[in-house]
């Protein structure tokens, strides 16, 4: 999934998915369909498919103070759906704004909302 950055242009971040260089993964197809994508990755950039890629990186002895489990605790863990919508519901509504302000229409483009009205339903009043 591309990510809009401050500076950034829903334009030219949406330019790069016709890029012939570039892959455009979404995190809910992957968790969705994880063969599937990464199928597809492999073909993209010319590796064969092992199935062990569907397997957690980071075996299950591994430390909360080992590097790649301090910002993520879940990576000793199989893919899962509970967190596809968790952004929704994770950011304040200072958050929420400021994502829009950053890459709002990005987020409309990359078709993850309709239009900025999640803001208004994911924070009620």
């Amino acid at each position: 999934m591309m990510a809009g950055t401050r500076g950034h242009s829903s334009r030219r971040d949406m330019a790069f998915q016709r890029h012939p260089r570039c892959l455009g993964v979404r995190c809910e197809d992957l968790v969705a369909e994880p063969e599937r994508e990464l199928r597809r990755v492999c073909d993209f950039v010319g590796e064969e498919y092992d199935p062990c890629m569907r397997k957690p990186a980071a075996p299950k002895t591994m430390k909360m103070s080992d590097g790649r489990l301090i910002n993520n605790p879940n990576a000793s863990q199989s893919t899962s759906a509970k967190s596809v919508v968790r952004w929704r519901q994770d950011l304040s509504v200072d958050e929420g704004q400021h994502f829009i302000d950053i890459a709002g229409e990005l987020l409309v483009a990359l078709g993850y909302v309709r239009d900025h009205g999640w803001v208004d339903e994911s924070f009620p009043a």
